[in-house]
């Protein structure tokens, strides 16, 4: 079963026609609809023409790649994802906590910035190595929000 919203017509599904490859950043859970296999319960995002151009990319995974330059801007999370899925950091400077005011740390989303800029730039290095120089970038969060009908 592919996504109702997300056809050939569309707006997102005419664009996807000129993309040689379409890369899309997921994080864990939000992955497995995105591959040729789709999920559990049986949902995939795309049609098969567009699947054979989908590679997958777990931001858990970049994030573990990437970890070197994740501790020399000051945060150790040794053998643990960046913290996006909430897990406390395990020294300073990275805090994963409330303010005094019940707001959720800056550092926080200083964070979940420096992780997705390393792996967008990851995947830009990706499809520089596979010498690839048409190359659509998603984060898998995007997709839903721009198959919707009034982009069509």
């Amino acid at each position: 079963e592919f996504n109702p919203a997300l056809t050939r017509e569309s707006l997102l599904g005419r664009l996807l026609e000129i993309w040689e490859r379409i890369f899309i950043l997921c994080y864990r859970t939000t992955c497995p609809v995105h591959t040729d296999v789709g999920a559990a319960d049986g949902r995939r995002m795309w049609w098969p023409e567009v699947q054979r151009r989908v590679v997958v990319f777990d931001g858990a995974d970049l994030d573990s790649q990437n970890i070197e330059i994740l501790r020399w801007a000051g945060c150790n999370f040794a053998n643990r994802s960046a913290g996006r899925s909430g897990d406390p950091a395990i020294r300073e400077p990275c805090i994963f906590a409330h303010g005094r005011h019940g707001g959720a740390d800056w550092r926080l989303s200083s964070k979940h910035r420096l992780t997705a800029l390393l792996a967008h730039l990851t995947l830009v290095y990706e499809a520089e190595k596979l010498n690839l120089s048409n190359v659509l970038i998603l984060e898998a969060d995007a997709v839903p929000a721009l198959a919707v009908e009034e982009l069509s």
